[in-house]
């Protein structure tokens, strides 16, 4: 869940201009066309997207660590998730 922010590496120069909290994003949508808009939303997802990158590479690291010390054949890594965002 937001604010979306994580790290610059994960961000694209035109999600980086995104505000990372929805509620102030919904704001700046107000007045806008629909291109624009449109436009704005994408960048809101790309931010998004850089946290599900970002938890990727945690996870990843996790992984690494079990097989680095043997420990990948004994040991069971479960991950859960409750849902992803909806936007808009």
């Amino acid at each position: 869940h937001a604010p979306y922010s994580p790290p610059e590496r994960f961000l694209t120069e035109e999600a980086m201009a995104c505000p990372d909290d929805p509620k102030i994003f919904k704001q700046e949508l107000k007045g806008l066309n629909e291109e624009d808009s449109r436009r704005r939303l994408h960048s809101l997802v790309t931010r998004y997207d850089g946290e599900v990158r970002y938890g990727d590479e945690q996870l990843k690291g996790i992984v690494e660590l079990l097989r680095e010390f043997q420990l990948g054949e004994n040991t069971f890594l479960i991950v859960t998730s409750d849902h992803g965002e909806e936007f808009m």
